[in-house]
């Protein structure tokens, strides 16, 4: 048996409803994901509790997000090692400004709802592996979920591509913005495209990379989910040492994102919300690191989640300021799902 989170849309039946069938079916994971830090990155540097400088796994090619190796000088380094990242005219970099003006509705014949599938024995799976071999992995700036063996379909239907669920990361403030302004934070899980899919004969090339990002709205009296409140309070003693084990609801992370805060002005309605799995919209990218790999299928989710100022800035003290600058759109598409906003508030200042 395995569980989908969240249902799938229903003809005939309201938005409310069909929220009501998304939660519950969420309601069916139980558990919680460990997760052990511990220093991935034979060549990271750290000062006073923040990422100050990071290379990737087994290359002495060091990058910041300030100053003489920050993103403007990334191409740059190491004999223009990362090009990519300089960008030009026909790029497709991320992270990008997201304009509601833009944002387009194109019936491609994608599905219409997202969600991860989450085996039910995944956790027994990494909870039991005897000496720690299987546990999840805080890098110092991902935590390492593959363990969990999450995946979600992604693709126009009858041709849905699987996507493994490998990692998420935090990035304060966001890297992507909202007509021009940041949110306090942004989630990103990455995925990979499962290694046997067979795309020939499909009407669509799937990308290698495929993230799904999710924004956060800071504020007092807003509320902390209990999942990221949990992350927030490790996130001070967070180190090395290979024992240190932190305990991560990933059925709630689940259920919380892709579900999005519910308004706190009343009750939800079909004209003021649309929860996340069904509310959100796609565009071509890069990773928004060196080496700044384009091909990455990017599926940006609507509504924020709520976090009280005061969990948030535990999260800052640990890696600090560690976002890209916006990139130009050059002419690429936001593709949204649904018809129009439906009065949805995308604003990351109001």
């Amino acid at each position: 048996m395995e569980v989908s989170v969240p249902g799938s849309r229903k003809e005939g039946r309201s938005p409310m409803s069909r929220l009501a069938a998304g939660v519950a079916s969420l309601a069916f994971m139980l558990g919680t994901v460990a997760l052990v830090s511990f220093n991935h990155y034979s060549n990271r540097l750290v000062g006073e509790g923040t990422l100050a400088a990071t290379a990737l796994a087994g290359d002495e090619c060091k990058w910041t997000y300030q100053g003489n190796l920050g993103p403007s000088n990334w191409a740059k380094l190491c004999n223009r090692k990362f090009e990519l990242c300089e960008g030009g005219p026909t790029s497709k970099q991320s992270p990008i400004d997201i304009v509601e003006s833009q944002i387009e509705k194109v019936n491609d014949g994608f599905t219409e709802t997202i969600g991860w599938v989450l085996p039910p024995d995944s956790y027994a799976n990494f909870l039991k592996g005897g000496g720690g071999y299987l546990l999840e992995s805080y890098t110092g700036h991902v935590y390492k979920v593959e363990n969990i063996g999450a995946y979600l379909m992604w693709g126009p239907t009858g041709q849905q591509a699987t996507y493994h669920l490998q990692e998420f990361h935090f990035h304060t403030p966001s890297e992507h913005k909202v007509n021009g302004v940041h949110y306090e934070m942004e989630m990103q899980f990455v995925h990979t495209l499962d290694e046997t899919t067979d795309s020939s004969g499909w009407t669509w090339t799937p990308k290698k990379t495929l993230i799904v990002t999710q924004f956060f709205k800071a504020g007092v009296g807003m509320g902390t989910p209990n999942w990221l409140r949990e992350l927030a309070k490790a996130a001070p003693s967070l180190s090395k040492d290979p024992e240190q084990v932190i305990p991560v609801d990933f059925a709630a992370i689940s259920q919380n994102v892709m579900v999005g805060t519910l308004p706190q002005s009343g009750p939800p309605s079909s004209l003021s919300f649309r929860p996340n799995y069904e509310n959100w919209f796609k565009y071509d990218g890069s990773i928004t690191t060196p080496p700044c790999t384009e091909g990455v299928q990017w599926v940006v989710l609507r509504n924020p989640i709520f976090v009280e100022k005061a969990d948030l800035n535990k999260i800052i003290r640990l890696q600090g300021e560690n976002y890209r600058p916006v990139q130009p759109l050059n002419g690429r598409k936001l593709i949204s799902n649904i018809d129009k906003w439906d009065n949805i508030d995308l604003s990351a200042s109001g």
